[in-house]
């Protein structure tokens, strides 16, 4: 890891230019604030994260969000932690039940809906999503700025 951050940062400054992602610059004290050797996704699944905020930021996408309700959700209010992931979620519904029960999030009659959505170009917060991925890497999270111009292709109950 930290061999690719020094590789970012060594050609940031040769071309003295800060990485752009998306159209988004990203200064290179930002890896070096955010990135080490001990925590976080390796060099391989950096480059990918990379590549998929730079696509989403560009082109837009369908993205997807697994919440918690007893109620079918308020798309008025639907929120901006997405993941690009296109998984089938019955099959990780345990295992969603499980974590959030064991953080607390739950009380026992919620159910578990997964929503589908188009995000617009220039709507992810590029920043945002990379700590995110920093900090759980396996989530893939995508983190929008604007949930009001999502379009919402699906609401079901998993």
């Amino acid at each position: 890891m930290r061999e690719l951050i020094n590789k970012i940062k060594n050609f940031g400054q040769f071309i003295n230019e800060n990485l752009v992602v998306g159209g988004i610059e990203i200064s290179n004290q930002f890896y070096d604030n955010l990135y080490d050797d001990n925590y976080g996704a390796d060099e391989d699944e950096l480059k990918n994260q990379l590549s998929i905020l730079d696509k989403y930021q560009k082109n837009g996408g369908e993205i997807h969000r697994v919440i918690f309700s007893n109620q079918k959700p308020n798309i008025e209010n639907i929120g901006y932690s997405w993941t690009h992931k296109d998984n089938d979620w019955r099959n990780y519904k345990q295992s969603i039940i499980d974590f959030n029960d064991s953080m607390g999030k739950l009380n026992g009659d919620e159910n578990i809906w997964l929503i589908k959505a188009i995000t617009p170009p220039n709507n992810v917060a590029v920043i945002s999503s990379l700590e995110q991925f920093q900090n759980n890497p396996e989530e893939q999270e995508i983190t929008i700025l604007n949930d009001k111009i999502l379009k919402i292709l699906d609401i079901s109950q998993v």
